[in-house]
């Protein structure tokens, strides 16, 4: 066999190294491990006052959990125009709102507040959360951490 034309077999070559990497990227992202993410809610339970604003902090655990975001939830669906949530720093995530209108979560309203989603790191087996600073129309409520339906502000997992 004859190498008459060396640079038709270089480029052959070429093309080779080029191809293969991508192929293999394809497995590599195919076999990247599946991310699992868990909810926590808060829940009103019988408020005791009408709510026009109310705002508050969650201190998670983050050898744990690594915060992924809030999403209100049915109490907040029909008002509260100016709603936020932000993280501090990880291990605390700050959330509030204030409706100026009729929207408001009126006395007596039970429900679910925000959902909180997280991507798990590790099972969770007593998780640490802490309600700080709650303010404004929510300030002298009772809390929990522990899904306790006697409180009127509780964290607990998520209601099917």
């Amino acid at each position: 066999m004859s190498h008459k034309n060396p640079w038709l077999l270089t480029v052959i070559l070429m093309c080779g190294l080029f191809i293969t990497p991508g192929a293999h990227a394809e497995d590599r992202a195919t076999a990247r491990p599946k991310v699992e993410k868990v909810s926590w809610c808060i829940y009103v339970n019988n408020a005791p006052n009408p709510v026009r604003a109310f705002g508050f902090d969650i201190i998670y655990p983050t050898d744990a959990l690594v915060f992924d975001g809030v999403s209100r939830g049915e109490l907040l669906e029909k008002g509260f125009r100016f709603f936020g949530s932000n993280e501090l720093r990880p291990g605390r995530i700050r959330i509030g709102g204030m409706e100026p209108g009729k929207g408001v979560i009126g006395s007596g309203a039970s429900g679910r507040l925000v959902t909180l989603t997280f991507v798990k790191k590790k099972k969770i087996v007593k998780p640490a959360f802490k309600f700080l600073m709650v303010r404004d129309d929510m300030q002298a409520w009772s809390l929990s951490v522990k899904g306790d339906k006697n409180a009127t502000l509780s964290l607990g997992k998520c209601e099917k």
